[in-house]
């Protein structure tokens, strides 16, 4: 019996795993553009101290490169925000591409600067996006009635998708 066999295969097996892990790459898929919505919030509860609501909101995207992969999508998204001494807002949105396909993603922002955009999980050519973008909001409209908001923002960074 041969004792350099078991050795060999390991090392095959071993080689064979290095080589199929090169070959789930990640493609990086550049992130910037200008985002606008407009919605709705309904007070939860308010005080002195803060003032609670939920929000519900749609709106589109426009790339601000060359690279148009997040030209003109629409989105979705649901929150809960707490306003006073330090605002905060959560809350999760669905983004729909222009064929359909559609990725989750969460979102928290402290204070009134920059926040994240957090990649849950993606359907169709979106399955297996990954990674966080920052957004930073740059305008916010006059509430067109009473208890609607309108808003644009920015988001820039980078997401991940297996090749």
């Amino acid at each position: 019996m041969n004792r350099r066999f078991p050795t060999a295969g390991l090392m095959i097996t071993l080689f064979g795993f290095a080589g199929a892990a090169t070959l789930v790459q990640a493609k990086d898929i550049p992130v910037d553009y200008t985002y606008c919505h407009a919605g709705t919030a309904s007070v939860v509860t308010a005080s002195k101290e803060f003032i609670l609501n939920g929000a519900e909101f749609r709106g589109i995207t426009k790339s601000n490169i060359e690279d148009k992969t997040f030209d003109n999508h629409t989105y979705h998204c649901v929150a809960i925000n707490r306003l006073g001494e330090q605002t905060v807002n959560r809350g999760y949105c669905k983004g729909i591409s222009p064929d359909g396909d559609a990725y989750f993603l969460e979102y928290s922002r402290v204070g009134t600067g920059e926040g994240t955009w957090k990649v849950l999980q993606g359907t169709g050519k979106w399955k297996g996006l990954a990674g966080d973008v920052v957004f930073r909001v740059t305008t916010q409209g006059t509430p067109v009635t009473p208890g609607t908001f309108q808003g644009c923002g920015i988001g820039k960074g980078k997401y991940t998708l297996p090749d």
